[in-house]
């Protein structure tokens, strides 16, 4: 098998993997949403739609932030990793396109700090560790990207964590907020839009 053969296969196993626990959510929905009905629990079911329909809202709002490198990763992150879960909001007002940085630049610092945070995570917990990834316009000048881990971090962790908040200044953007310790980790950038 060639090389373009290999990474077409990686890819097509990787959807696969996708689109199956995406399915396995969705079945897993439905027979909520059967049971609850069928125990005349209607107040219940009308509740967990509406859960439902507000979680499929979220993910429209992330697939059109303009990115679709970046969309991609944050849609099927959490298919693909059970260390970390991630939570994301996009504000409808946000386009990715419109950044000074580059869109491969920006694809890289997200994704190369959510990777850093899973694996420096807690591991001894019940649930997967969370965290908030939220994309909210700053008017028409600039967009604020936070990351929100309420566990918090080790120290341990932040040597990793420094050497990629310090690349945020190379992409022409800057820290507003850098919080690291035991009990909350936090930190929120800010990214301006061309002119």
């Amino acid at each position: 098998m060639n090389e373009q053969q290999k990474v077409f296969t990686r890819q097509a196993d990787l959807l696969l993997t996708v689109l199956n626990q995406q399915r396995h959510d969705w079945l897993n929905h439905v027979q909520v949403l059967l049971c609850l009905l069928q125990l005349g629990r209607v107040e219940e079911g009308t509740a967990y739609l509406r859960r439902i329909t507000e979680k499929t809202h979220l993910e429209s709002g992330i697939a059109r932030i303009n990115s679709p490198l970046l969309s991609v990763f944050l849609l099927t992150f959490n298919a693909l990793h059970s260390k970390l879960q991630l939570e994301v909001e996009a504000d409808h007002k946000v386009n990715l396109a419109r950044l000074q940085v580059d869109a491969n630049d920006l694809f890289h610092f997200v994704s190369d700090l959510v990777f850093t945070v899973m694996k420096h995570v807690r591991e001894d917990q019940a649930e997967p560790a969370s965290l908030l990834v939220s994309f909210q316009a700053a008017e028409e000048t600039a967009v604020q990207l936070r990351f929100d881990l309420a566990d918090g971090l080790p120290q341990s962790a932040k040597p990793d964590i420094r050497q990629i908040i310090g690349r945020v200044n190379g992409l022409g953007a800057s820290v507003m907020t850098s919080i690291h310790s035991e009990a909350e980790w936090v930190a929120e950038f800010l990214f301006p839009c061309q002119t």
